[in-house]
């Protein structure tokens, strides 16, 4: 027992080494190089903002807050419900960016951390999310127990992730591999079972596909291919993203 735990804590650690650095050597550049400002990313954040079902003066978490680009596009879609927003990321590289897009904010806070050992106390925010920031995880099934340990009794926990199914997602982890490996993990099915026993309720789970962003005049015809394969019974299931949506027992 002692040699495994030995071992896991190794593989752990240098699994989260590699992510840290790999993100630490693309902070600067991370938003453009992959051209993050778009509709996909913005439609994201606003189904994860409903999800969560904000409230004034709610306090939320996000884990893997990267360059806080989604967290910017949260706190302005709800900028009239005074929310307290905290943020924390395994880069340092990645906070530095986000307190510089977030410093026109009142009320936040950022840190340094490995979702699997958050810093915070049980029972600290109201409501908490991940946005395509679990399959960086080193021990994903920890990381989600420590984003519901840290919700209140009532809160919303959503967690949004790429969906292995979908033949973009399965490209990217093939050329991104030391990024990306980790999207193999959280399949729909596999996400359900991270909140096994965890004292949190799946209230939704729902698949949502993106088409390309660009170029700008066929961004209708896109957003028409989106709705039509999120209603096929059978097209349904090679969306882009899925989302788990839980609360908080």
């Amino acid at each position: 027992k002692i040699f495994f735990d030995r071992g896991f804590m190794i593989q752990f650690h240098s699994q989260m080494r590699i992510q840290r650095d790999f993100h630490d050597r693309e902070a600067d550049t991370f938003d453009t190089k992959y051209q993050r400002e778009n509709r996909c990313h913005q439609r994201k954040i606003a189904l994860i903002s409903d999800a969560l079902g904000l409230k004034p003066h709610d306090t939320v978490l996000e884990v893997g807050v990267g360059t806080g680009i989604h967290a910017k596009w949260l706190l302005e879609k709800n900028a009239g419900l005074s929310l307290s927003f905290t943020g924390c990321d395994l880069s340092g590289g990645m906070i530095k960016q986000a307190r510089e897009r977030l410093s026109i904010f009142p009320d936040v806070r950022l840190f340094v951390s490995a979702a699997e050992m958050l810093p915070l106390p049980d029972a600290a925010v109201t409501h908490a999310y991940m946005s395509s920031s679990l399959h960086h995880c080193s021990d994903k099934r920890r990381a989600v127990a420590e984003l519901v340990r840290v919700v209140r009794p009532g809160g919303a926990i959503a967690v949004c992730e790429p969906n292995i199914i979908s033949p973009v997602n399965m490209l990217e982890v093939l050329l991104r591999p030391v990024a990306e490996y980790g999207t193999f993990h959280v399949h729909p099915r596999a996400m359900r079972s991270m909140f096994a026993g965890l004292p949190a309720e799946i209230t939704d789970h729902r698949l949502f596909n993106f088409t390309p962003p660009f170029p700008e005049r066929l961004q209708s015809a896109f957003a028409a291919i989106d709705r039509y394969v999120e209603a096929s019974s059978i097209l349904r299931y090679m969306c882009i993203m899925h989302m788990v949506v839980a609360r908080r027992r």
